[in-house]
């Protein structure tokens, strides 16, 4: 192949790259809170070992990352309050390294859970592990 048409091909790849990843964004990964409907059945259960996530907002895919076929995840540690909510949110592992952190940070700070139950009351939980990964459909 001569220079010319390597160079053409190469920008016609990632013109049509960058158009199926902003395709899988728009149908994938929204802005909006979207449940899970894990939480939408009335529980009875007096007893549950681990919070649950209800209400999700999808994590926003890095441009740079869908122009560049780049996949990973992100692995957080966080505790879940008794009123379903994230806090004290650290990243455990992310790869490749740093590339997803900022999206998933976002995204999981807006999560709502049903939080874990002992004795029918809610409780805190902490050293919750959850891993938020990031692919190109």
């Amino acid at each position: 192949m001569t220079n010319i048409s390597r160079t053409t091909l190469a920008i016609a790849l990632t013109i049509f790259l960058a158009s199926c990843a902003s395709n899988a964004q728009k149908k994938f990964y929204g802005t909006k809170l979207a449940s899970t409907g894990l939480c939408q059945e009335p529980s009875v259960v007096t007893d549950m070992t681990e919070a649950i996530p209800c209400m999700i907002k999808p994590p926003k895919f890095p441009r740079n990352a869908i122009v560049n076929g780049i996949q990973g995840g992100v692995t957080f540690m966080l505790t879940v309050s008794k009123e379903g909510k994230p806090a004290d949110i650290k990243i455990v592992e992310s790869v490749p390294a740093g590339v997803f952190d900022a999206a998933a940070m976002t995204a999981i700070n807006h999560w709502v859970f049903k939080p874990k139950m002992v004795e029918g009351n809610a409780v805190k939980q902490e050293n919750m592990r959850y891993t938020m990964e990031f692919k190109i459909n």
